[in-house]
């Protein structure tokens, strides 16, 4: 039996109030999308359309800034004026750019439309860079009339965007911003190719932000080779950047079990076994990481049903391993397999979220408020009254919720968990976009 409730997970939670609708992200991007937009990530890139047909806005990956900008818009012109009855519309435009604190320029063409004989497409063309990175920003429409209408709604949105490449987390030299933490994190999930749980980046970003704190050179020094060699397996083809994740993984496992007094060594290694040492035999074997993942994705689904943020501590975490390595034997095998994708599941949940529109959240939360046990959960997150919360645990010692309650989660679950799946293009790999 499973000795644990999810009342007494209540208690050893950090509830969190709800915050402040935060910024969109698409990778170094942070936006606020125009109200009623719609939003689709495919192949890399991020649209946005409004409820009318005509116009759409296309973000492309940020790409290293080695030069002026107005470079790489003479070279987007140089391209355009191969198609049909191109014409550049006005004068460039150009300067220092709002949001980011960067620069910005944009260009403005029109050319026929292949789909609509003697109509034209007319195509602006924004360039932000900040931080040795730019973003494109391409806006199509199919009209003068729907370019005055839409133009100056996006222009706000676009004076707006901020970049991670300026967002300073800890001042010296370099500053170490946001982007430089993201690009870490990224890093450490692709040489070992699972994603991260919430927990696990929170404790590499407090380990590196003290190598500014203390201003620790060497790890500071080392952390921009980390970054360098980042950009250069960028540019690698896949082949030869999985040769060179094999051999940097290699050395770099031989050199967290050797160096005992290092606190980042010692970190990285609890990653490493989190993601690969088994904690219980099976087909697939149960791994820490697929347990910490399901408690973080348990908690978030909870809180949402009473519409708060949750986060299990370390000491829920140890307890849920232990209880569902002991009887990881017993499962049926589309509950291991479940387990088993829990960290690409939840990653999926925590990239998809923040992006989804309202009305597919709350699709989702009904779902989950069809599951009573995670209701319960979520009603004891809510309590506020410490009084209240001391009651509930001493009643709550006395009641032990059995295997069976875990098994009808992860069931009731299953049918969600496939569609989180299916968003990401069906794909039960982790793999990351590099970009």
């Amino acid at each position: 039996m499973i000795r644990l409730t999810l009342a007494s997970l209540a208690l050893v939670l950090l509830v969190v109030p709800a915050a402040a609708q935060a910024p969109s992200r698409y990778g170094i991007v942070l936006y606020q999308p125009p109200a009623g937009w719609v939003k689709q990530e495919k192949d890399n890139l991020l649209t946005l359309s409004p409820p009318e047909k005509g116009v759409a806005i296309v973000f492309s990956p940020s790409q290293p800034l080695a030069g002026p900008l107005d470079k790489i818009a003479d070279d987007l012109l140089a391209l355009a004026k191969a198609r049909p009855q191109f014409r550049e519309e006005g004068k460039r435009a150009g300067g220092k750019h709002i949001g980011s604190g960067g620069q910005w320029v944009s260009v403005t063409c029109s050319y026929a439309d292949p789909n609509r004989a003697g109509q034209f497409l007319y195509e602006w063309d924004v360039l932000i860079g900040a931080g040795g990175r730019y973003v494109m920003l391409t806006t199509i429409f199919n009209s003068v009339a729907l370019f005055n209408t839409h133009a100056p709604t996006l222009a706000r949105m676009v004076d707006r965007i901020s970049l991670t490449t300026t967002v300073v987390v800890e001042t010296g030299n370099p500053p170490l911003s946001r982007y430089m933490l993201d690009e870490c994190n990224d890093f450490l999930e692709w040489l070992m190719q699972t994603p991260l749980t919430d927990t696990q980046k929170a404790t590499v970003e407090t380990e590196v932000r003290g190598y500014w704190q203390k201003n620790i050179r060497k790890e500071i020094d080392d952390f921009a080779e980390l970054l360098k060699g980042r950009q250069q397996l960028a540019a690698m083809k896949p082949t030869e950047r999985e040769v060179a994740r094999q051999v940097v993984l290699d050395g770099a496992i031989k050199q967290w079990r050797t160096d005992k007094d290092s606190p980042a060594a010692k970190m990285m290694l609890e990653i490493y076994d989190n993601a690969h040492k088994p904690i219980a035999a099976g087909s697939p074997p149960l791994t820490r990481q697929n347990v910490d993942a399901f408690a973080e994705f348990l908690c978030f689904a909870a809180g949402q049903t009473a519409g708060i943020t949750a986060t299990p501590t370390a000491e829920i975490r140890d307890k849920l391993a232990a209880d569902v390595a002991a009887n990881y034997a017993t499962l049926a095998n589309e509950q291991r397999q479940l387990i088993a994708q829990m960290p690409l599941i939840w990653a999926s949940l925590r990239m998809l979220w923040p992006d989804m529109p309202e009305a597919q959240k709350t699709e989702y939360i009904n779902g989950w408020k069809q599951n009573p046990q995670l209701v319960a959960l979520g009603g004891q997150l809510s309590t506020n009254s410490q009084s209240k919360l001391l009651e509930l645990q001493a009643k709550m010692r006395a009641q032990q919720a059995t295997f069976q309650t875990m098994s009808n989660i992860m069931r009731m679950q299953h049918e969600t968990n496939m569609i989180i799946i299916g968003n990401m293009g069906g794909n039960t790999r982790y793999e990351y976009r590099w970009r």
